[in-house]
């Protein structure tokens, strides 16, 4: 072994430094040279060498056997002895000391490489078997479970101390007894090796776990493992045999039966108690969200009802004295300003409105609601793409709508926050009597399964289990499909069975033919029903409607001001516009969209109906294009905002005006391409 570091012990010195040149040579250290043996002793005792190689006649008291026995007494190393002689008694004597080789004088270099070499790697080789064996040793003398080697006839050849306290007998009671006798066999007859699975090249059992029975030294028996190897030593099979005593574990077995059993019973019991809690706290929950709702729709309505009436009001009030400052530019000026703080809080409330309760929503369904959403989540910088399949109506209850837009909103809200991809797309079909909404995003996505003890915020773990619980609430169910880089895509389900309503409005959204990809619903440009007028120098007939008295006192003023208008009524409902309509056939009707008792969109389609040739104009403080299309549908010709009603109204009532002579009879097809100046477009303020 090179670099192996050798003590020389020889009394000749000649021999001794030709022994260490040839060793320095063969690339050995040489630690030091003794020509007495009590000499070698003392410098391995300072300086252990790898290996000894020891000359067995030295002059002095101590020869080389002798001081191969002290050294191997406080030392564990190598000794070859040197020898010129190979007579038996010397070799014998020698022998006594359990040297690693011999070398015989003279030596050759290559044969005492040689040598040394193998005593190196002997050595090394019987350290590592007494480290194993002692590792051995005590891992079984320190076992737990009871260990035992038995031969081919049963006899037990070794045992440990946890045999010795399982079955109480002591190590030498039990080594040369049979294995019956503390393994009793459990059936009359039976072979001990089958039984137990000791016999040599039985399949399926060497290595498996088997139960038995043991017995102690005072014949009671008790519950025992058994798992058996095979070895076979110098021709000859031995089996090892671990025995494990499973009494308390039985008995722990026995004991969680009966605590799993009574587990079982309280588990229903408080399952029973959960269930009918989550139920009772699903309806309160359920009931806080309708609550909210209400109390949104109330918020907005109140807004919409006063605020927002007043706004207008007040914004009519300074259009109409516009052109009384034309001389006096500073006063212009502060109207101007004037004007535009009342247009930014318009704008405000109507946003706010729509933020607290969508008037979509309740006055046009879901469709038209998600159609709104889309577009709405560009104020927070998610392009939102809307697709509808099939060519029908949808007509939702309103607790069900609600609770839909709510969750297709909140995982919108989501995407906007999580997912960073700025683009989300909601589809929405029915699949086998179920409407089914899903909400998409090529973002990050995440880990579903960890979702609930990952990393994920908050806000979207609670926004997702809010939805699932709107879902739970309705009878459908909420799934998710997600992986980290993979996007999220979110389906709602809905089972409808057949109970949606297709009534309401006399006119509701269609949807297939009227989807785009943008998710706005799209109308083609239309033209108001008369044009020209027979009415050219006689005062044009006007009939106002609209559930806020303000406004239509405002209205009022603003055409009184103008020679060729003349309002000959005002309604506050579609019922009372219905009546005027029938009673005073006015030629123009200025129509509130949202209205109690019967909206202008129901009104409108009505009085189009039984009098074709009455221009409808639809009004409203809303500016979204689904009111000017639903209004459109229903028959009106135009549709103006409040906010823009003093610069738009009169000019759009002459180009709608009735042509000369229509009358109440003539059909609406007839005059339809009578109109000038085109559609009007909806004004913005």
């Amino acid at each position: 072994m090179a670099q192996a570091n050798i003590l020389i012990v020889e009394d000749e010195a000649v021999v001794a430094a030709d022994l260490a040149d040839k060793l320095e040579r063969a690339g050995y250290g040489v630690v030091g040279a003794a020509s007495r043996g009590e000499q070698a002793v003392r410098m391995a005792k300072a300086n252990p060498p790898d290996l000894v190689l020891m000359d067995i006649r030295l002059a002095g008291p101590l020869d080389g056997v002798t001081t191969a026995e002290c050294l191997k007494a406080f030392a564990d190393m190598p000794v070859v002895f040197l020898t010129a002689h190979s007579d038996r008694d010397t070799l014998k004597r020698a022998s006594l000391t359990e040297p690693f080789g011999y070398i015989l004088k003279p030596f050759d270099e290559r044969d005492l490489v040689t040598q040394i070499e193998i005593a190196l790697y002997k050595h090394q080789a019987e350290r590592r078997l007494r480290d194993s064996e002692a590792r051995y040793r005590s891992l079984v003398e320190t076992a737990v479970d009871s260990i035992v080697t038995i031969d081919g006839s049963g006899v037990i050849r070794s045992c440990n101390a946890a045999t010795e306290r399982m079955f109480g007998y002591r190590r030498e009671d039990i080594l040369g007894r049979h294995v019956s006798a503390l393994i009793p066999v459990p059936k009359a007859g039976e072979d001990w090796a089958s039984a137990y699975g000791f016999a040599s090249g039985q399949p399926g059992v060497v290595g498996v776990w088997r139960e038995l029975k043991g017995r102690r030294r005072d014949g009671r028996l008790f519950p025992v493992e058994i798992a058996v190897s095979e070895v076979s030593v110098g021709g000859q099979f031995l089996f090892t045999g671990i025995v494990r005593d499973v009494t308390e574990r039985q008995a722990a077995h026995e004991a969680l039966r009966g605590l799993a059993a009574q587990l079982e019973q309280r588990v229903q019991e408080r399952t029973r108690e959960l269930v009918q809690s989550q139920e009772r706290l699903r309806g309160l929950a359920t009931e806080l969200n309708l609550t909210e709702q209400r109390e949104r729709k109330r918020l907005a309505t109140e807004l919409h009802d006063h605020l927002a009436q007043l706004l207008v009001l007040g914004r009519m009030k300074l259009s109409q004295a516009k052109p009384l400052t034309e001389s006096n530019p500073a006063c212009a000026d502060l109207i101007a300003q004037t004007a535009a703080v009342l247009d930014e809080s318009l704008t405000y409330t109507r946003t706010l409105v729509a933020d607290l309760s969508p008037p979509v929503l309740h006055d046009f369904g879901l469709p038209a609601a998600l159609k709104w959403l889309g577009e709405h989540m560009q104020r927070h910088d998610l392009t939102v793409t809307v697709q509808w399949s099939g060519d029908e109506q949808l007509r939702l209850p309103e607790q069900e709508s609600v609770l839909l837009f709510q969750s297709v909103r909140e995982l919108l809200m989501n995407a906007s926050k999580h997912a960073g991809c700025g683009r989300a797309v909601v589809t929405v079909d029915r699949r086998a009597g179920d409407l089914c909404i899903e909400v998409r995003d090529d973002g990050k996505g995440f880990d579903v399964a960890a979702a609930d003890h990952g990393p994920t915020p908050m806000s979207s773990k609670f926004g997702l289990l809010s939805v699932r619980e709107r879902m739970a609430v309705l009878g459908g169910r909420c799934d998710v499909d997600s992986a980290p880089g993979a996007g999220t895509r979110v389906t709602l389900t809905l089972p409808l069975g057949g109970s949606e309503a297709l009534s309401g409005k006399a006119l509701s959204i269609e949807l297939g033919n009227e989807a785009s990809n943008t998710g706005t619903l799209s109308a083609g440009p239309q033209r108001s029903m008369l044009s020209g007028s027979k009415l050219q120098d006689a005062k044009i007939r006007v009939l106002l409607v609209d559930d806020h008295t303000v406004v239509r006192q405002g209205l009022r003023s603003v055409l009184e001001g103008y020679p060729d208008m003349e309002v000959v009524g005002e309604a506050g409902n579609g019922f009372e516009a219905l009546a005027m309509a029938d009673r005073l056939r006015p030629d123009v009707i200025i129509m509130d969209v949202n209205m109690p008792q019967m909206d202008g969109v129901e009104a409108t389609a009505r009085i189009t109906a039984a009098h074709p040739s009455a221009v409808v104009i639809g009004l409203s403080m809303h500016n979204s294009g689904h009111y000017e299309q639903t209004m459109k549908k229903a028959g009106a010709a135009a549709y103006l905002s409040k906010e823009a009603v003093v610069e738009h109204l009169h000019g759009t009532i002459l180009r709608c005006r009735p042509a000369d002579g229509a009358s109440g009879g003539e059909g609406r097809n007839g005059v339809s391409q009578t109109l000038t100046g085109g559609a009007v477009p909806m004004a913005e303020p």
